[in-house]
């Protein structure tokens, strides 16, 4: 059986406020306490997957102090496979930390924009041997100027007994009505097959 978390959104050092740079500290601390929460969610219950659909943090705010916590929560959970599609907020460059920090091995970062496969094989709980991909991609600047992320792409045939998992932080395009094109749209009529 395969078992695995998925987070989405934690906003790592975002303030969420300017006007109380009090609150703004504390709200900080809440969140990296609900993320080091989380792995240790991972580690007490043997997750072996986490699935982290983008923005983890945001370039503008992110403090060493988190990128140190970061690398030291992955680390503390060597059973577990990490795999992150960045977001619009924490987007994959050649310059962000992505890049630049050294994230220990059982952390996968999706880099490109166009769909990408991570395999892993694990043993379960029962001792059977679980096999899967993970399908995902990066966005890889803030702004993804409607830029079709499945545009065409036809997932290749899947090997028997394979979970199959994508990940990625998008727009389903199509709804809502104020809906932003900027980030990564995904359409309704576009399918995985």
């Amino acid at each position: 059986m395969l078992r695995f978390l998925h987070c989405a959104d934690a906003h790592l050092d975002t303030p969420h406020t300017i006007d109380d740079l009090e609150q703004a500290d504390v709200r900080r601390a809440e969140l990296r306490s609900a993320f080091s929460s989380m792995m240790l969610y991972v580690k007490q219950n043997r997750i072996p997957l986490l699935l982290i659909a983008g923005d983890l943090f945001s370039h503008a705010f992110l403090s060493q102090e988190t990128t140190a916590l970061l690398r030291r929560e992955f680390a503390s959970a060597p059973d577990c496979q990490i795999v992150i599609a960045p977001g619009n907020h924490d987007f994959y460059a050649e310059d962000t930390v992505y890049q630049t920090a050294s994230f220990p091995a059982n952390v996968h970062i999706f880099k490109k924009d166009t769909p990408e496969c991570f395999s892993l094989t694990f043993t379960d709980d029962s001792g059977k041997t679980v096999s899967a991909e993970v399908w995902g991609f990066a966005n890889t600047a803030p702004d993804m100027n409607g830029y079709e992320v499945l545009d065409g792409f036809r997932l290749p045939e899947k090997q028997p007994g394979t979970h199959r998992i994508f990940v990625g932080h998008a727009v389903l395009a199509g709804t809502r009505r104020d809906e932003d094109m900027s980030h990564a749209p995904c359409l309704k009529k576009e399918q995985l097959a």
